[in-house]
């Protein structure tokens, strides 16, 4: 891959939607603002996000794949923003310490306090509850204590704790000298307690001058970046989004806010919208699709919108959500071709249905509300995307109506 040489910032993340959620507000503010799913593409672009998507591979070969993204564009004047979740799933740890000696200290933010997720004392929380005492972390099987700092140690790393009251009490100067220091003296992250934006304004003033560092967080401090890592962008000019064709919504996330966003969807969609529910079981165990998908496949091709979405009997935290996502995207990929728009819920299930249908990079337009990206795909198509635990009861049906309001009003079936 090469980048042009007015580029200033690479985000890596580990999900599609994260991608987008992270590098969104570059967009908004005049940033040419590409995703990449491929390493093998030229870009022209101020701000590149490239999807490693590493989070469901074993951490050795994850880490290795961070850096050999960061190598193939690694110019003078890029910046290095390691997006991570902001509830620690995934490799992040074992990512972060590989591209250490690539990339120099690690600036550890991973707090978004728009969606209610808070670093306090080195420890991460979803309001005031533990990361790993919630529903999160259960679903996938997880075990153990979310603190930021116990997880980079365990990955080999040398850590101090920029404490709550320190990063309030002290002037932006004085915060640069206190992490240049800890940088002389060999630390190799320094994990940042956060609860407000402006606190992550903050770190990113106080950090954004230093040599040799990179950022470890979720889109609250990429957001406060933005205003130094792309602020010689210029304006860049957004593509066109308009919608020729069905909208296909896929929720691939098993999460209790994705189910409430269905249930609100499909009260005031109406007929405008065709659901198909899809069990879990059959989707992993039929040789070829389930009953609801054929349906679903018979529908596009009728040109109706339709919304497909996952349903089982009992949580299991065993599933492989990776493997659903590959599965849905095996039935449904060769039909995005006749599609006006996507919306996909769950980074995994975004970045299987592209891939299957050949789209490889995406330019970032919009933020439709938190967490929530509005993208087109080189052919044009209209992408949103969100994490599947993200946004309020309404948040689906929003991102579909933005999507009808882009349509010819002599096509419009809502």
């Amino acid at each position: 891959m090469s980048l042009s040489d007015k580029a200033r910032l690479i985000i890596l993340a580990d999900d599609l939607s994260g991608a987008a959620d992270c590098a969104v507000s570059y967009a908004r503010s005049g940033s040419a603002t590409v995703i990449e799913l491929s390493l093998q593409n030229n870009v022209d672009a101020q701000v590149l996000v490239f999807d490693t998507d590493s989070r469901h591979l074993d951490a050795t070969e994850a880490a290795k794949l961070n850096v050999e993204a960061w190598r193939a564009v690694r110019q003078p004047g890029l910046r290095l923003y390691k997006k991570i979740d902001s509830t620690l799933r995934g490799n992040w740890a074992q990512e972060v310490a590989a591209l250490i000696p690539e990339a120099g200290m690690a600036v550890v933010a991973p707090a978004m306090p728009t969606m209610k997720r808070f670093t306090r004392d080195a420890r991460q929380f979803i309001d005031h509850t533990p990361v790993e005492e919630t529903p999160v972390w259960g679903n996938e099987g997880r075990s153990g204590k979310a603190s930021l700092s116990d997880m980079l140690v365990e990955a080999d790393i040398n850590v101090a704790h920029l404490s709550l009251a320190t990063l309030r009490e002290s002037s932006t100067d004085v915060l640069s000298q206190w992490l240049l220091k800890h940088q002389q003296n060999q630390i190799e992250a320094v994990v940042c307690d956060a609860e407000s934006d402006a606190d992550l304004e903050r770190l990113a003033e106080a950090t954004h001058i230093l040599d040799r560092i990179f950022w470890v967080g979720s889109a609250g401090l990429s957001k406060a970046l933005c205003p130094y890592l792309g602020r010689d962008a210029g304006t860049a000019l957004l593509p066109p989004v308009t919608i020729e064709g069905p909208v296909l919504m896929v929720v691939g996330s098993m999460s209790s806010v994705s189910h409430r966003q269905v249930d609100y969807l499909l009260t005031k969609s109406g007929k405008a919208l065709e659901h198909f529910q899809v069990d879990i079981a059959d989707l992993l165990t039929f040789q070829g699709a389930p009953f609801a998908l054929k349906r679903a496949q018979q529908a596009l091709e009728a040109g109706h919108n339709v919304l497909v979405s996952l349903t089982q009997q009992a949580p299991d935290p065993s599933i492989d959500g990776y493997a659903l996502s590959q599965r849905l995207a095996s039935h449904l990929g060769n039909h995005i071709s006749l599609l006006g728009a996507l919306v996909a819920t769950g980074g995994e299930t975004a970045k299987a249905l592209l891939s299957a249908a050949g789209i490889n990079h995406l330019r970032l337009v919009d933020e439709l509300e938190p967490g929530v990206a509005l993208s087109v795909s080189g052919q044009g198509m209209p992408v949103v995307t969100k994490a599947g635990a993200f946004g309020g009861e309404t948040t689906l049906y929003e991102a579909w109506r933005t999507l009808v309001d882009k349509r010819p009003s002599s096509s419009c079936r809502c």
